[in-house]
């Protein structure tokens, strides 16, 4: 099965390709030596084959490299442009679009379920948040975390940045941070509330365990006043072991924080 990491990393071959054959380089030792890479690394090289992952400080002499705006780079790969960067354009012309922000991650925020076609809350609707470049842009959108529930990945404030893999029929793997919900009935009406947590996955034998990504009490201790245990279900059932239905509706690929107040 193609996965979007595979996806991925031929747009970025493509672009590098296409990039070398406009600069007239021929070695990828020459894009390294541009970067500033280490001579005793083959980090082109490496990335291209699949046998070297980017980090965060590794795309802005891969840009340089390439000689293009960072921000030009990460449209392409993307998706939300389908032509390739030229010298002509500046970064403005390739300004990404920020991600909408659709809610947020709350440990027992129970919320009455939105209608169809609800309108997000203008103070949630536009936050600057950038996409995750190896995955398409359409499939991404962000929560703002609140809490300490998963403070081993995100602090409170931070956005997760999330991908539907469902969109592309992606089977989770052990391990990975996902994002919850759980329903339940409104007394008295025919209204549900909706509660959206972000929690680490796993599978033991013929059950899946859906826990919190967290150090605190709270979410590890049994005996704590306010006790939030993980989630069990049985492999292939939508329901869990105490008769809640639950749903996995992403997973969590990045997590944006800012270093400084908005302006």
């Amino acid at each position: 099965m193609v996965t979007e990491e595979d996806r991925w990393l031929d747009r970025f071959r493509e672009l590098v390709e296409r990039r070398r054959r406009d600069l007239g380089i021929q070695f990828y030792s020459e894009l390294d030596k541009r970067a500033g890479f280490p001579k005793k690394l083959s980090t082109f090289s490496d990335i291209l084959r699949g046998r070297r992952t980017i980090h965060g400080p590794d795309w802005i002499p891969i840009a340089k490299a390439l000689d293009m705006p960072v921000e030009a780079m990460f449209a392409y790969l993307s998706g939300s442009v389908l032509r390739f960067p030229t010298l002509e354009v500046g970064p403005s012309d390739f300004a990404l679009p920020s991600l909408p922000v659709t809610g947020e991650i709350d440990p027992e925020g129970w919320k009455p379920v939105p209608s169809p076609g609800e309108i997000i809350p203008e103070d949630m609707s536009d936050r600057d948040i950038p996409a995750d470049p190896r995955y398409p842009f359409q499939q991404q959108y962000a929560l703002l975390n609140r809490g300490n529930s998963i403070d081993r990945t995100a602090r409170d404030g931070d956005y997760l940045i999330v991908w539907n893999h469902n969109a592309t029929g992606q089977v989770l793997k052990s391990g990975e941070l996902v994002i919850v919900t759980r329903l339940r009935p409104i007394a008295g009406t025919k209204l549900e509330s909706r509660e959206i947590t972000a929690r680490r996955f796993s599978v033991e034998g013929n059950k899946e365990y859906y826990s919190f990504d967290s150090d605190q009490k709270r979410y590890t201790d049994p005996d704590h006043d306010r006790y939030l245990p993980p989630l069990c279900r049985r492999v292939g059932e939508d329901v869990t072991t105490t008769g809640e239905h639950i749903a996995v509706i992403a997973k969590v690929v990045s997590v944006f924080r800012r270093v400084s107040p908005e302006p």
